[in-house]
């Protein structure tokens, strides 16, 4: 329906899907349950009574299970109490699905605190870029997209794409090459990521991580965070 639309209609589109299936879980625990079908169709039909049908009086009540402890034959010692016997249980595939779930659940939450962790020793070996042409850019380009907080500038010799990240204190770290583009080209990418910034996507893509996680199973949800990055850069 929105393909005629701004790409940044449609990212805030496939954004509120993706948060409304996050919150999802924490409202079903927290609402009240919602009945669609009306009460009569829960009462159970009572079985007709077959007429003239005679039954006869049971003449003796036999127990299922005695409680009492059996003895046993002659020459073995010891009793076996029935009411204490063990009952067999056997677990289902329903009973594993919990078990299957937590642990996707789990390794992607790892997966995603091993990549803060890696973007973090990334940042330490990188070059820290506080004066210069590149800098001057950056101040520009950022008092253009009207962004109040400081973004740390990083070359990183090691990288060849650049990319921002950091919810409270953002940064940019720009592959070592840049510092021979041309005017136009550093300037351009300065703007590309500082959008991300200003559009939340950090927020966002955080928000995304976190929803694939709890439905790791859902082919769509995947589907949903793919068209969500690509909107997202398309904006």
């Amino acid at each position: 329906v929105l393909r005629k639309a701004s790409a940044a209609a449609r990212h805030l589109v496939w954004l509120i899907a993706l948060g409304a299936l996050l919150v999802l879980p924490m409202l079903s625990a927290m609402l009240p349950g919602w009945r669609v079908l009306p009460s009569w169709t829960l009462i159970a039909p009572q079985p007709a009574a077959s007429p003239a049908v005679a039954v006869a009086p049971i003449a003796e009540e036999v127990p299922l299970l005695s409680t009492e402890p059996m003895v046993l034959p002659e020459g073995v010692s010891g009793t076996i109490d029935l009411a204490s016997a063990p009952a067999e249980s056997s677990l289902t595939f329903r009973d594993w699905v919990p078990f299957f779930w937590a642990a996707g659940f789990i390794l992607l939450i790892l997966r995603l605190l091993a990549a803060r962790v890696r973007l973090s020793q990334a940042a330490r070996r990188c070059e820290v870029i506080s004066q210069g042409r590149m800098r001057e850019m950056m101040e520009s380009a950022r008092r253009e997209l009207h962004i109040g907080h400081p973004v740390q500038l990083l070359l990183d010799t090691h990288r060849s794409i650049p990319m921002v990240w950091g919810l409270f204190r953002p940064r940019m770290i720009l592959p070592g090459e840049a510092v021979d583009w041309e005017e136009h080209q550093v300037r351009s990418v300065l703007l590309h990521e500082l959008a991300h910034i200003k559009r939340r996507d950090l927020a966002a893509q955080l928000l995304i991580q976190c929803t694939c996680a709890l439905y790791w199973f859902n082919p769509l949800v995947w589907f949903a965070a793919w068209r969500l990055h690509v909107e997202a850069e398309q904006a």
